[in-house]
């Protein structure tokens, strides 16, 4: 680029030299011809301020991309809102964990997530405090020892972020102790500026948590339109507590028709609370990846029938009395853009079937991510027995006949591709994530109808193929860039069964031969970055 630059100046510095030559050898000879025009001379000399507009313009391109030069562009005499940017780049997200001690230990805890403004200089501290969007995040946790000086620092950042809307993240914590009436009075004086609450359980349900509820969903007050989204975590499995406060929030709260989105982990309002009408982002998922909830599937449809407008679905529960109903209608969601369905319970036996969910979905035209985690055998109570989870696999071929599928993730288990991808005619993005991939396996990655277009990325992640496996995704599934991220090369194999001496280089041969295909290797088991 600079080689670029540079002759280019060496050539307008030579066009000059060259115009004044041919003029002022004119003037000094005495020798201007007769038949020179004036208008000519006119026109040549109108001309020049269009030059001159020039000039400046490509001076202050070249000043620009000198600005771009860090070692010439001090961060002190960065103008206030770059620096506001770089502080938003920098600032640590909420990462607030309450653990069951009774010492100071909270304190570290909670202060990774603060901005703080004492340790630097003037300039940059009036910048911070004078943008409020970097004040916009409150965290409280009513902890015997700082209960007071969070209360204090949250009343600091709703001061600093006004007037922008703010986020509320509160906590239980061991030992636990508030003023009731001061926090019940900031909870009140904060009623419409609130728009995301994010109320976690870490021990066991407590009046404080009703106490921020009743606040900031108060019955008696007029309704508030600020608070659209509703994230709750529930690290136990105390049914008392899960039912207490699935019986606080009941349908006598009209402040729940306000809420678009709601992100659940185990503290549930009841399956038929308004909260669950008109929303546009639906996550629902168990207290722990060893816990089953259950919704029935008519409690399930109803919540879908009401909130049309859903965006995003994120399931993880486990349908229960589904009805024998093989015509089961699908409820239409014609704005559906992701969903996120998974069964898995780590080391417990799946009970959940992926069918049972997508049965229950039919979504619009528009370009949809579908993400399964699903090992597509499933336990069976009764008789304790295993059994292949066949009815899955056909409502998902179903579903994809249904839905205009973009991007298709699957995790632990690939699903028989080519039973499904040949009604994914827009598919662009295919990931592989944790599958297992049996050995000598060729049937999930076998298409039934050639691919017409290629995709744009095709990503194995913490996966272990063998190279005959790679060849055949390769060739049946062709693709722009293809990404092996933390893929386990130990027991690369050969078409034979061979473990490969220099898996690099047979995988290096192997991308080789796809030249159109963009490869990338990041974080294999062995130190390798990047393959072609």
């Amino acid at each position: 680029m600079m080689e670029e630059i540079e002759n280019a100046g060496n050539a307008l510095d030579a066009a000059l030299e060259q115009y004044l030559r041919v003029t002022d050898n004119r003037l000094l000879r005495q020798s201007i011809p007769c038949n020179i025009r004036l208008d000519n001379l006119n026109t040549e000399i109108v001309r020049f301020s269009s030059r001159g507009l020039r000039l400046q313009q490509a001076e202050a391109s070249v000043r620009r991309l000198r600005n771009h030069i860090s070692q010439l562009t001090p961060v002190a005499s960065l103008p206030p809102e770059l620096l506001a940017k770089i502080f938003h780049l920098v600032s640590h997200p909420c990462n607030l964990r309450v653990t069951a001690i009774e010492d100071s230990d909270l304190e570290a805890s909670t202060s990774a997530s603060e901005i703080s403004d004492a340790d630097v200089c003037s300039h940059w501290r009036r910048t911070a405090i004078g943008t409020p969007s970097l004040w916009t995040h409150i965290d409280y946790v009513p902890h015997k020892l700082f209960h007071r000086q969070l209360l204090a620092r949250a009343e600091i950042h709703i001061a600093r972020a006004d007037p922008l809307l703010v986020e509320l993240h509160v906590a239980d914590s061991n030992p636990l102790a508030y003023s009731e009436a001061s926090l019940r009075r900031f909870m009140s004086s904060i009623h419409d500026r609130v728009k995301s609450l994010e109320i976690a359980v870490f021990h066991t349900w407590r009046r404080f948590h009703q106490l921020v509820l009743n606040e900031l969903f108060c019955i008696d007050s007029s309704s508030s339109i600020a608070l659209t989204n509703l994230t709750t975590h529930f690290t136990m499995m105390d049914d008392d507590d899960i039912d207490e406060f699935m019986d606080w929030i009941n349908d006598t709260n009209n402040d729940f028709s306000h809420l678009t989105s709601l992100h659940l982990r185990g503290l549930f309002p009841l399956w038929n609370s308004t909260a669950y009408h008109s929303l546009v982002d639906l996550r629902l998922a168990p207290t722990s990846d060893a816990y089953w909830t259950g919704i029935s599937e008519q409690e399930f449809r109803n919540i879908l029938e009401a909130s049309p407008g859903l965006q995003v679905i994120h399931f993880a529960l486990h349908i229960t009395q589904r009805k024998n109903d093989e015509s089961a209608w699908p409820v239409h969601l014609h704005d559906l853009e992701e969903l996120h369905i998974s069964t898995d319970r780590g080391d417990e036996d799946t009970v959940a079937a992926l069918g049972d969910v997508l049965r229950l979905l039919a979504p619009g035209p528009k370009p949809l991510w579908l993400s399964i985690w699903h090992s597509f055998r499933v336990f069976n109570f009764e008789d304790e027995s295993m059994w292949d989870d066949d009815l899955s696999v056909d409502e998902l071929r179903k579903f994809f006949q249904r839905a205009n599928i973009a991007k298709f993730s699957a995790k632990s288990i690939c699903p028989p591709l080519g039973r499904l991808l040949c009604y994914a005619p827009n598919l662009e993005d295919l990931v592989f994530d944790s599958c297992v991939f049996p050995w000598r396996a060729h049937e999930p990655f076998q298409r039934t109808t050639p691919a017409n277009l290629r995709l744009n990325s095709l990503a194995l992640h913490r996966c272990a193929p063998s190279l005959e496996q790679l060849k055949l995704l390769l060739d049946q599934h062709p693709t722009n860039e293809f990404i092996l991220s933390q893929c386990d090369w130990t027991y690369l194999q050969d078409a034979a069964g061979v473990l490969n001496s220099n898996p690099f280089q047979q995988m290096s041969d192997l991308l080789n031969r796809y030249p159109a295909t963009k490869a990338l290797v990041q974080n294999p088991t062995m130190k390798c970055h990047r393959v072609k």
